[in-house]
């Protein structure tokens, strides 16, 4: 049977380059991610070790911090959502709200 678990981060899946391999619980673990991590793509790897010491690993694919803000292009303040909002132009709007999206 399984004696333990670890997780590491690596630049590649099975690897532990960013953050060694640590002890992780069967029912959950949490561990913090380096600061220097956006500045690649990365793979999270669990690790499972028998009494004997062979081991097996599962991978994410890869992921990566998304550092950048949300950009506005477009405001659209219209009854249903379709017609762009012209600046000047007062939107016609029923009585019974609006909405508004991002693009």
């Amino acid at each position: 049977g399984i004696d333990r678990y670890e997780l590491g981060v690596g630049l590649y899946p099975g690897g532990s380059t960013l953050l060694p391999f640590t002890a992780a619980a069967p029912s959950g673990s949490a561990i913090e991610l380096p600061s220097f991590l956006p500045a690649y793509r990365f793979h999270v790897t669990l690790r499972a070790i028998d009494a004997a010491g062979q081991s097996a690993y599962l991978s994410s694919g890869a992921l990566w911090y998304d550092t950048t803000g949300p950009q506005v292009s477009e405001i659209r303040l219209t009854p249903d959502a379709q017609t762009p909002y012209r600046p000047g132009v007062a939107p016609h709007l029923r009585g019974d709200g609006f909405f508004v999206a991002l693009w």
